[in-house]
Protein backbone atom coordinates (compact mmCIF):
# COMPACT_ATOMS: atom_id res chain seq x y z
CA UNK A 1 0.00 0.00 0.00
CA UNK A 2 1.44 3.19 -1.26
CA UNK A 3 2.10 5.96 1.41
CA UNK A 4 -0.61 8.52 -0.02
CA UNK A 5 -3.41 5.68 0.29
CA UNK A 6 -2.28 4.54 3.98
CA UNK A 7 -2.57 8.53 5.18
CA UNK A 8 -6.14 8.90 2.99
CA UNK A 9 -7.47 5.99 4.86
CA UNK A 10 -6.16 6.65 8.12
CA UNK A 11 -7.53 10.42 8.10
CA UNK A 12 -11.13 8.80 7.14
CA UNK A 13 -10.78 6.42 10.43
CA UNK A 14 -9.44 3.23 9.41
CA UNK A 15 -7.44 1.94 12.55
CA UNK A 16 -5.72 -0.69 10.38
CA UNK A 17 -4.03 2.15 8.01
CA UNK A 18 -2.34 3.62 11.26
CA UNK A 19 -1.71 0.39 12.33
CA UNK A 20 0.01 0.25 8.92
CA UNK A 21 1.36 3.80 9.26
CA UNK A 22 3.34 2.99 12.88
CA UNK A 23 5.10 0.18 11.83
CA UNK A 24 6.47 1.59 8.72
CA UNK A 25 7.47 4.69 10.64
CA UNK A 26 8.08 3.06 14.43
CA UNK A 27 11.74 2.36 13.67
CA UNK A 28 13.20 5.16 12.18
CA UNK A 29 11.13 7.46 14.85
CA UNK A 30 12.82 5.25 17.70
CA UNK A 31 15.84 6.10 16.27
CA UNK A 32 15.90 10.15 15.73
CA UNK A 33 14.11 10.07 19.25
CA UNK A 34 17.26 8.29 20.59
CA UNK A 35 19.41 11.40 19.11
CA UNK A 36 17.75 13.24 21.30
CA UNK A 37 17.25 12.00 24.44
CA UNK A 38 19.58 10.05 26.33
CA UNK A 39 17.54 7.04 27.48
CA UNK A 40 15.76 4.39 25.26
CA UNK A 41 12.65 4.42 27.89
CA UNK A 42 12.47 8.00 26.89
CA UNK A 43 12.60 7.93 23.66
CA UNK A 44 9.78 5.51 23.45
CA UNK A 45 7.92 7.30 25.14
CA UNK A 46 8.18 9.97 23.15
CA UNK A 47 7.41 7.94 20.20
CA UNK A 48 3.92 6.75 21.54
CA UNK A 49 3.21 10.47 22.20
CA UNK A 50 4.46 11.60 18.84
CA UNK A 51 2.53 9.04 16.67
CA UNK A 52 -0.84 9.95 18.90
CA UNK A 53 0.16 13.35 18.01
CA UNK A 54 0.52 12.76 14.70
CA UNK A 55 -3.18 11.19 14.32
CA UNK A 56 -5.05 13.80 16.13
CA UNK A 57 -3.38 16.78 13.28
CA UNK A 58 -2.88 14.37 10.48
CA UNK A 59 -5.15 16.76 8.40
CA UNK A 60 -2.05 19.22 9.27
CA UNK A 61 -0.38 17.13 7.03
CA UNK A 62 0.00 19.03 3.08
CA UNK A 63 2.11 16.50 1.42
CA UNK A 64 1.31 12.70 2.75
CA UNK A 65 4.74 11.55 1.25
CA UNK A 66 6.69 14.32 3.67
CA UNK A 67 4.77 12.52 6.50
CA UNK A 68 8.12 10.89 7.82
CA UNK A 69 9.83 14.89 7.80
CA UNK A 70 6.78 15.96 9.29
CA UNK A 71 6.77 13.17 12.73
CA UNK A 72 9.88 14.68 12.93
CA UNK A 73 9.18 17.60 13.65
CA UNK A 74 6.44 16.31 16.08
CA UNK A 75 9.32 14.13 17.82
CA UNK A 76 11.66 17.00 18.03
CA UNK A 77 9.10 19.10 20.20
CA UNK A 78 8.19 15.63 22.10
CA UNK A 79 11.54 15.26 23.15
CA UNK A 80 12.68 18.81 23.77
CA UNK A 81 9.65 18.70 26.33
CA UNK A 82 10.85 15.14 27.58
CA UNK A 83 14.32 16.60 28.20
CA UNK A 84 13.33 19.73 30.29
CA UNK A 85 11.54 16.90 32.51
CA UNK A 86 14.46 14.86 33.77
CA UNK A 87 18.08 15.24 34.91
CA UNK A 88 20.58 14.46 32.52
CA UNK A 89 24.09 14.53 34.05
CA UNK A 90 25.72 11.34 34.11
CA UNK A 91 29.05 10.40 34.45
CA UNK A 92 31.71 8.49 32.02
CA UNK A 93 31.03 5.31 33.45
CA UNK A 94 27.48 5.45 31.33
CA UNK A 95 29.37 5.26 27.85
CA UNK A 96 27.41 2.59 26.27
CA UNK A 97 31.00 0.36 25.90
CA UNK A 98 31.10 -2.21 23.92
CA UNK A 99 30.81 -5.44 26.25
CA UNK A 100 30.41 -9.29 25.93
CA UNK A 101 29.72 -12.38 28.21
CA UNK A 102 33.68 -12.42 29.28
CA UNK A 103 35.14 -9.42 31.10
CA UNK A 104 35.42 -6.68 28.88
CA UNK A 105 39.26 -5.41 30.51
CA UNK A 106 40.88 -8.35 29.22
CA UNK A 107 40.18 -6.92 25.99
CA UNK A 108 40.95 -3.57 25.76
CA UNK A 109 42.85 -1.13 27.96
CA UNK A 110 40.04 0.71 29.84
CA UNK A 111 40.37 4.14 29.95
CA UNK A 112 43.69 4.02 27.76
CA UNK A 113 41.50 3.30 24.47
CA UNK A 114 38.38 5.30 25.80
CA UNK A 115 40.82 8.33 25.95
CA UNK A 116 42.16 7.13 22.70
CA UNK A 117 38.91 6.83 20.91
CA UNK A 118 37.65 10.56 22.46
CA UNK A 119 40.73 11.69 20.90
CA UNK A 120 39.97 10.49 17.53
CA UNK A 121 36.30 12.33 17.58
CA UNK A 122 36.68 15.65 15.60
CA UNK A 123 36.84 18.71 17.88
CA UNK A 124 33.47 20.12 18.31
CA UNK A 125 32.53 16.34 19.33
CA UNK A 126 35.44 16.16 21.29
CA UNK A 127 34.58 18.85 23.52
CA UNK A 128 30.96 18.19 24.09
CA UNK A 129 31.52 14.63 25.17
CA UNK A 130 34.17 16.11 28.11
CA UNK A 131 32.05 18.68 29.18
CA UNK A 132 29.16 16.10 29.59
CA UNK A 133 31.48 13.00 30.57
CA UNK A 134 33.70 14.24 32.26
CA UNK A 135 32.64 17.25 33.86
CA UNK A 136 29.41 16.56 34.61
CA UNK A 137 27.47 19.52 32.69
CA UNK A 138 24.28 18.92 31.21
CA UNK A 139 22.51 19.70 27.78
CA UNK A 140 21.42 22.37 28.60
CA UNK A 141 24.97 24.14 30.23
CA UNK A 142 26.55 22.58 27.27
CA UNK A 143 24.02 24.59 25.08
CA UNK A 144 24.75 27.78 27.05
CA UNK A 145 28.64 27.63 27.04
CA UNK A 146 29.02 27.16 23.35
CA UNK A 147 25.67 29.03 22.22
CA UNK A 148 24.27 25.91 20.07
CA UNK A 149 20.94 24.68 20.81
CA UNK A 150 20.21 22.30 23.34
CA UNK A 151 18.92 20.24 19.99
CA UNK A 152 22.26 20.35 18.63
CA UNK A 153 24.31 19.57 21.62
CA UNK A 154 22.14 16.43 22.12
CA UNK A 155 22.03 15.25 18.69
CA UNK A 156 25.63 15.57 18.53
CA UNK A 157 26.60 13.84 21.75
CA UNK A 158 24.24 11.36 20.10
CA UNK A 159 26.12 11.19 17.16
CA UNK A 160 29.80 11.23 18.94
CA UNK A 161 28.25 7.91 21.46
CA UNK A 162 28.39 5.75 18.70
CA UNK A 163 31.04 6.81 17.19
CA UNK A 164 32.72 6.20 20.27
CA UNK A 165 31.00 2.38 20.63
CA UNK A 166 32.23 1.79 17.03
CA UNK A 167 35.57 2.61 17.57
CA UNK A 168 36.04 0.44 20.76
CA UNK A 169 34.39 -2.00 19.36
CA UNK A 170 36.18 -2.50 16.67
CA UNK A 171 39.50 -2.39 18.90
CA UNK A 172 37.06 -5.46 20.74
CA UNK A 173 36.87 -6.93 17.85
CA UNK A 174 40.24 -7.10 16.17
CA UNK A 175 40.91 -8.53 19.59
CA UNK A 176 38.91 -10.94 19.44
CA UNK A 177 39.01 -12.24 15.66
CA UNK A 178 42.80 -13.27 15.65
CA UNK A 179 42.26 -15.54 18.07
CA UNK A 180 38.99 -16.87 16.92
CA UNK A 181 39.00 -18.26 13.04
CA UNK A 182 36.31 -18.92 11.10
CA UNK A 183 34.92 -21.08 8.74
CA UNK A 184 33.63 -20.47 4.79
CA UNK A 185 30.13 -20.90 4.14
CA UNK A 186 29.55 -20.37 0.86
CA UNK A 187 31.89 -19.45 -2.43
CA UNK A 188 30.66 -17.94 -5.51
CA UNK A 189 33.86 -17.43 -7.67
CA UNK A 190 35.81 -15.17 -5.65
CA UNK A 191 32.88 -13.87 -3.76
CA UNK A 192 33.07 -16.39 -0.24
CA UNK A 193 30.69 -16.08 2.65
CA UNK A 194 32.39 -17.15 6.08
CA UNK A 195 31.01 -17.43 9.40
CA UNK A 196 32.75 -15.86 12.57
CA UNK A 197 32.25 -15.87 16.32
CA UNK A 198 30.29 -13.09 16.75
CA UNK A 199 32.24 -11.19 19.37
CA UNK A 200 34.93 -12.24 16.77
CA UNK A 201 33.58 -10.04 13.54
CA UNK A 202 36.54 -8.65 11.30
CA UNK A 203 36.04 -5.45 10.73
CA UNK A 204 35.63 -4.13 6.75
CA UNK A 205 39.04 -4.04 4.86
CA UNK A 206 40.59 -6.46 7.05
CA UNK A 207 42.85 -8.69 5.35
CA UNK A 208 41.97 -12.97 6.19
CA UNK A 209 44.39 -15.56 5.24
CA UNK A 210 43.84 -19.14 4.58
CA UNK A 211 46.01 -21.78 3.41
CA UNK A 212 49.22 -21.34 1.55
CA UNK A 213 49.40 -17.48 2.30
CA UNK A 214 46.17 -17.32 0.01
CA UNK A 215 44.28 -14.06 1.47
CA UNK A 216 40.88 -12.37 1.28
CA UNK A 217 39.83 -8.73 2.09
CA UNK A 218 36.58 -8.61 4.03
CA UNK A 219 34.16 -6.34 1.92
CA UNK A 220 30.58 -6.80 3.92
CA UNK A 221 28.99 -7.70 6.90
CA UNK A 222 25.87 -9.59 6.85
CA UNK A 223 25.05 -10.60 10.41
CA UNK A 224 26.61 -11.33 13.72
CA UNK A 225 29.79 -13.01 12.73
CA UNK A 226 29.04 -13.45 9.32
CA UNK A 227 31.27 -11.74 6.98
CA UNK A 228 31.60 -11.85 2.68
CA UNK A 229 35.23 -11.16 1.44
CA UNK A 230 36.74 -11.58 -1.93
CA UNK A 231 40.23 -13.48 -2.57
CA UNK A 232 42.76 -11.41 -3.67
CA UNK A 233 44.14 -14.17 -6.63
CA UNK A 234 42.17 -16.03 -9.07
CA UNK A 235 43.62 -19.16 -9.29
CA UNK A 236 43.26 -19.55 -5.45
CA UNK A 237 40.53 -22.61 -3.95
CA UNK A 238 38.37 -21.76 -1.63
CA UNK A 239 36.03 -24.53 -0.04
CA UNK A 240 32.84 -25.02 1.93
CA UNK A 241 34.17 -25.92 5.90
CA UNK A 242 38.00 -23.90 5.42
CA UNK A 243 39.00 -22.52 8.05
CA UNK A 244 40.47 -18.51 7.47
CA UNK A 245 42.06 -16.44 9.66
CA UNK A 246 41.88 -12.93 10.79
CA UNK A 247 45.46 -11.42 9.92
CA UNK A 248 44.91 -8.22 12.19
CA UNK A 249 46.05 -5.85 9.41
CA UNK A 250 44.03 -3.91 6.77
CA UNK A 251 44.14 -5.40 2.93
CA UNK A 252 46.04 -2.66 1.31
CA UNK A 253 45.49 -3.69 -1.94
CA UNK A 254 43.25 -2.94 -5.03
CA UNK A 255 40.50 -5.36 -6.64
CA UNK A 256 40.86 -6.86 -9.63
CA UNK A 257 38.30 -6.14 -12.60
CA UNK A 258 37.49 -10.14 -12.51
CA UNK A 259 36.74 -10.24 -8.87
CA UNK A 260 34.75 -6.99 -9.47
CA UNK A 261 32.63 -8.51 -12.07
CA UNK A 262 31.96 -11.48 -9.86
CA UNK A 263 30.69 -9.40 -6.94
CA UNK A 264 28.56 -7.56 -9.06
CA UNK A 265 27.09 -10.77 -10.40
CA UNK A 266 26.71 -12.05 -6.45
CA UNK A 267 24.87 -9.32 -5.45
CA UNK A 268 22.42 -9.26 -8.07
CA UNK A 269 19.02 -9.90 -7.69
CA UNK A 270 15.74 -10.19 -9.60
CA UNK A 271 13.99 -6.99 -10.11
CA UNK A 272 10.65 -5.81 -9.66
CA UNK A 273 10.93 -2.90 -12.29
CA UNK A 274 9.36 -0.86 -10.66
CA UNK A 275 10.82 2.72 -9.16
CA UNK A 276 12.34 3.25 -5.59
CA UNK A 277 12.49 6.56 -4.34
CA UNK A 278 15.12 7.69 -2.55
CA UNK A 279 14.15 11.43 -1.66
CA UNK A 280 17.08 12.47 -2.74
CA UNK A 281 17.04 14.49 -5.80
CA UNK A 282 19.81 14.19 -7.40
CA UNK A 283 19.59 10.46 -7.29
CA UNK A 284 15.77 10.55 -8.25
CA UNK A 285 16.86 12.80 -11.27
CA UNK A 286 19.70 11.68 -12.76
CA UNK A 287 20.18 7.94 -11.59
CA UNK A 288 16.39 6.96 -10.63
CA UNK A 289 16.93 3.00 -8.27
CA UNK A 290 15.12 0.78 -9.22
CA UNK A 291 13.43 -1.62 -6.97
CA UNK A 292 15.34 -4.83 -5.70
CA UNK A 293 18.31 -3.18 -7.81
CA UNK A 294 21.92 -2.67 -7.43
CA UNK A 295 23.54 0.62 -6.86
CA UNK A 296 27.04 1.12 -7.63
CA UNK A 297 28.69 4.13 -5.92
CA UNK A 298 31.97 5.04 -7.07
CA UNK A 299 33.81 7.73 -4.60
CA UNK A 300 37.12 8.80 -3.38
CA UNK A 301 37.54 9.17 0.26
CA UNK A 302 36.78 12.63 1.60
CA UNK A 303 33.79 13.68 -0.74
CA UNK A 304 30.88 12.65 1.48
CA UNK A 305 30.06 8.79 0.77
CA UNK A 306 30.26 8.50 4.36
CA UNK A 307 27.50 10.68 4.39
CA UNK A 308 25.10 9.68 1.64
CA UNK A 309 25.37 6.03 2.63
CA UNK A 310 23.65 6.58 6.16
CA UNK A 311 21.07 8.67 4.37
CA UNK A 312 20.54 6.19 1.73
CA UNK A 313 19.90 3.93 5.02
CA UNK A 314 17.32 6.44 6.68
CA UNK A 315 15.79 7.08 3.23
CA UNK A 316 15.72 3.42 2.17
CA UNK A 317 15.20 1.31 4.99
CA UNK A 318 11.24 0.58 4.86
CA UNK A 319 9.18 -2.30 4.70
CA UNK A 320 9.29 -4.17 1.28
CA UNK A 321 12.09 -1.90 -0.11
CA UNK A 322 15.43 -4.07 -1.04
CA UNK A 323 18.53 -2.37 -2.41
CA UNK A 324 21.85 -3.60 -2.87
CA UNK A 325 24.71 -1.23 -2.77
CA UNK A 326 28.34 -1.32 -3.86
CA UNK A 327 30.58 1.18 -2.80
CA UNK A 328 33.94 1.26 -5.01
CA UNK A 329 36.15 3.41 -3.32
CA UNK A 330 40.28 3.54 -2.80
CA UNK A 331 41.61 0.86 -0.84
CA UNK A 332 42.97 1.90 2.80
CA UNK A 333 46.05 3.68 3.30
CA UNK A 334 47.41 2.91 6.52
CA UNK A 335 45.93 1.45 9.62
CA UNK A 336 45.48 4.76 11.24
CA UNK A 337 43.04 5.10 8.19
CA UNK A 338 41.78 1.66 8.84
CA UNK A 339 40.48 2.64 12.16
CA UNK A 340 38.70 5.66 10.93
CA UNK A 341 36.99 4.45 8.21
CA UNK A 342 35.82 1.53 10.88
CA UNK A 343 34.27 3.97 13.37
CA UNK A 344 32.35 5.87 10.40
CA UNK A 345 31.33 3.10 7.89
CA UNK A 346 27.54 2.55 7.83
CA UNK A 347 27.37 -1.24 7.37
CA UNK A 348 23.70 -1.64 5.63
CA UNK A 349 20.73 -2.82 7.20
CA UNK A 350 18.02 -5.52 6.61
CA UNK A 351 16.66 -4.00 3.72
CA UNK A 352 19.72 -2.29 2.24
CA UNK A 353 22.70 -3.87 2.02
CA UNK A 354 26.33 -2.44 1.54
CA UNK A 355 29.66 -3.88 0.55
CA UNK A 356 32.99 -1.47 0.36
CA UNK A 357 34.99 -2.79 -3.13
CA UNK A 358 39.01 -1.16 -2.64
CA UNK A 359 39.58 0.02 -5.88
CA UNK A 360 42.56 1.36 -8.09
CA UNK A 361 40.45 4.86 -9.38
CA UNK A 362 37.41 4.56 -8.59
CA UNK A 363 36.30 7.88 -10.38
CA UNK A 364 38.03 7.41 -13.40
CA UNK A 365 35.34 6.72 -15.88
CA UNK A 366 37.13 4.49 -17.65
CA UNK A 367 36.63 1.98 -14.70
CA UNK A 368 33.39 3.18 -14.17
CA UNK A 369 31.56 2.22 -17.70
CA UNK A 370 33.76 -0.90 -17.05
CA UNK A 371 31.55 -2.34 -14.14
CA UNK A 372 28.63 -3.74 -16.01
CA UNK A 373 25.28 -4.95 -14.79
CA UNK A 374 24.62 -2.13 -12.29
CA UNK A 375 20.94 -0.56 -11.96
CA UNK A 376 22.37 2.49 -11.55
CA UNK A 377 25.50 4.44 -11.04
CA UNK A 378 26.70 7.84 -9.56
CA UNK A 379 29.60 9.09 -9.19
CA UNK A 380 31.07 11.40 -6.13
CA UNK A 381 32.77 14.62 -8.27
CA UNK A 382 35.53 16.72 -6.48
CA UNK A 383 35.26 20.25 -8.31
CA UNK A 384 31.79 19.79 -6.59
CA UNK A 385 32.69 18.97 -3.54
CA UNK A 386 34.88 22.55 -3.64
CA UNK A 387 31.55 24.40 -4.44
CA UNK A 388 30.25 22.86 -0.98
CA UNK A 389 27.85 21.01 -2.99
CA UNK A 390 26.71 18.38 -1.08
CA UNK A 391 26.21 15.34 -1.83
CA UNK A 392 28.43 15.90 -4.94
CA UNK A 393 26.97 13.70 -7.22
CA UNK A 394 28.32 14.32 -10.86
CA UNK A 395 24.51 14.64 -12.73
CA UNK A 396 27.08 14.00 -16.22
CA UNK A 397 28.39 11.00 -15.44
CA UNK A 398 25.25 8.87 -13.32
CA UNK A 399 23.77 6.59 -15.12
CA UNK A 400 20.75 4.38 -15.05
CA UNK A 401 18.88 1.67 -16.21
CA UNK A 402 15.83 3.42 -15.54
CA UNK A 403 17.08 6.31 -18.05
CA UNK A 404 18.61 3.80 -20.58
CA UNK A 405 15.44 2.27 -21.54
CA UNK A 406 13.09 4.46 -21.09
CA UNK A 407 11.34 3.26 -18.29
CA UNK A 408 11.24 6.55 -16.82
CA UNK A 409 9.01 9.37 -18.66
CA UNK A 410 9.75 11.01 -21.84
CA UNK A 411 9.85 14.46 -20.35
CA UNK A 412 12.12 13.15 -17.71
CA UNK A 413 14.34 11.75 -20.11
CA UNK A 414 14.16 15.25 -22.10
CA UNK A 415 14.69 16.95 -19.03
CA UNK A 416 17.80 15.20 -17.91
CA UNK A 417 19.49 15.57 -21.21
CA UNK A 418 18.66 19.49 -21.03
CA UNK A 419 20.36 19.86 -17.66
CA UNK A 420 23.17 17.74 -19.02
CA UNK A 421 23.74 20.32 -22.07
CA UNK A 422 23.10 23.68 -20.01
CA UNK A 423 25.84 22.16 -16.90
CA UNK A 424 28.29 21.13 -20.23
CA UNK A 425 28.07 24.48 -21.77
CA UNK A 426 28.10 26.57 -18.44
CA UNK A 427 31.98 24.14 -17.49
CA UNK A 428 33.07 24.79 -21.71
CA UNK A 429 32.30 28.74 -21.22
CA UNK A 430 34.25 28.75 -17.88
CA UNK A 431 36.90 27.00 -19.92
CA UNK A 432 37.05 29.66 -22.44
CA UNK A 433 36.82 32.78 -19.98
CA UNK A 434 39.91 31.34 -18.65
CA UNK A 435 41.97 31.68 -21.99
CA UNK A 436 44.59 35.27 -21.96
CA UNK A 437 41.62 36.85 -24.31
CA UNK A 438 39.14 35.93 -21.88
CA UNK A 439 36.32 36.74 -24.81
CA UNK A 440 33.45 39.26 -23.81
CA UNK A 441 30.36 36.68 -23.41
CA UNK A 442 26.95 37.21 -25.25
CA UNK A 443 23.66 38.04 -24.04
CA UNK A 444 22.85 34.19 -24.04
CA UNK A 445 25.77 32.79 -22.89
CA UNK A 446 25.44 34.93 -20.05
CA UNK A 447 21.98 33.61 -19.39
CA UNK A 448 23.47 29.56 -19.82
CA UNK A 449 25.97 30.59 -16.98
CA UNK A 450 23.34 32.21 -14.53
CA UNK A 451 20.68 28.95 -15.15
CA UNK A 452 23.78 26.29 -14.66
CA UNK A 453 24.56 27.96 -11.58
CA UNK A 454 21.40 27.50 -10.26
CA UNK A 455 20.93 23.76 -11.42
CA UNK A 456 24.48 23.40 -9.83
CA UNK A 457 23.46 24.56 -6.74
CA UNK A 458 20.19 22.66 -6.88
CA UNK A 459 22.39 19.71 -7.02
CA UNK A 460 22.37 19.70 -3.06
CA UNK A 461 20.29 19.10 -0.49
CA UNK A 462 20.71 18.66 3.50
CA UNK A 463 20.64 15.43 4.92
CA UNK A 464 18.83 14.27 8.12
CA UNK A 465 22.18 11.99 9.23
CA UNK A 466 24.03 15.09 8.48
CA UNK A 467 21.50 17.69 11.09
CA UNK A 468 23.87 17.38 14.20
CA UNK A 469 27.10 19.03 11.99
CA UNK A 470 25.17 21.27 9.86
CA UNK A 471 21.82 22.76 11.86
CA UNK A 472 20.19 22.15 8.86
CA UNK A 473 16.74 20.24 9.06
CA UNK A 474 16.86 17.28 6.71
CA UNK A 475 14.58 16.84 3.59
CA UNK A 476 13.03 14.18 1.77
CA UNK A 477 12.37 16.03 -2.14
CA UNK A 478 9.66 14.43 -4.13
CA UNK A 479 10.33 13.51 -7.34
CA UNK A 480 7.89 15.49 -9.14
CA UNK A 481 8.81 19.13 -6.88
CA UNK A 482 12.65 18.60 -8.48
CA UNK A 483 11.69 17.79 -12.02
CA UNK A 484 9.29 20.96 -11.96
CA UNK A 485 12.25 22.86 -10.76
CA UNK A 486 14.95 21.89 -12.61
CA UNK A 487 12.23 22.38 -15.80
CA UNK A 488 11.36 25.83 -14.01
CA UNK A 489 15.04 26.60 -14.31
CA UNK A 490 15.58 25.63 -17.82
CA UNK A 491 12.70 27.83 -19.05
CA UNK A 492 13.63 30.83 -17.22
CA UNK A 493 11.11 31.16 -14.53
CA UNK A 494 13.38 31.96 -11.92
CA UNK A 495 15.74 33.90 -14.14
CA UNK A 496 14.58 36.65 -11.23
CA UNK A 497 16.05 34.58 -8.13
CA UNK A 498 19.36 34.78 -6.79
CA UNK A 499 20.99 31.12 -7.39
CA UNK A 500 21.67 30.96 -3.50
CA UNK A 501 17.79 30.36 -2.73
CA UNK A 502 18.72 27.20 -4.95
CA UNK A 503 21.32 26.23 -2.50
CA UNK A 504 20.57 23.29 0.06
CA UNK A 505 16.83 23.22 -0.31
CA UNK A 506 14.18 20.92 -0.50
CA UNK A 507 11.74 21.22 -3.67
CA UNK A 508 11.61 24.56 -3.95
CA UNK A 509 13.96 27.63 -3.75
CA UNK A 510 13.88 29.53 -0.76
CA UNK A 511 14.76 33.04 -0.87
CA UNK A 512 17.76 33.45 2.07
CA UNK A 513 17.42 37.11 3.99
Amino acid sequence: MEIDEIIDRTYEGDVQAFSELVSRYRDMAFGYALTLVPREQTAEDVVQEAMVLAYQNLDHLRQPRAFGAWLKGIIRNQSYRALRAEPTTVSLDALDLPNDETDPTAHFDGLGQVREAIDALDTGSREIVLLHYERGLSQQEIAQKLSLSVGAVNMRLHSARSRLKRRLTFMTEITHSIDNPGRIQEVDGRYITMQFAPNATPPIFTKLSGQAGDTLCVVQHLSAGRVAAISSRPGSIWTPGQEVRDSGNHYSDAIDPQAIGQIVEAKAVARSGSPLVSGIKSIDMFAPLTQSGTLGIFAEWGLGVLVLLPELIHSLDKPNNRQSILAFVPPVENEQHWKDLNAEITLGSINVSIAYIPVADPIKLSFNDSVSNLDARIVLGRHLAEQAIWPCIDPLVCRSKRLDSSTESADHNDLVKQIGTLIRSYYSLQFSMGDADRHTLTPDELQTIQRARKAVRYLSQPFFVAEPYTNRPGVFVDPEDARKTFADILSGVHDGTHRDAFYMTGGTPVAKE
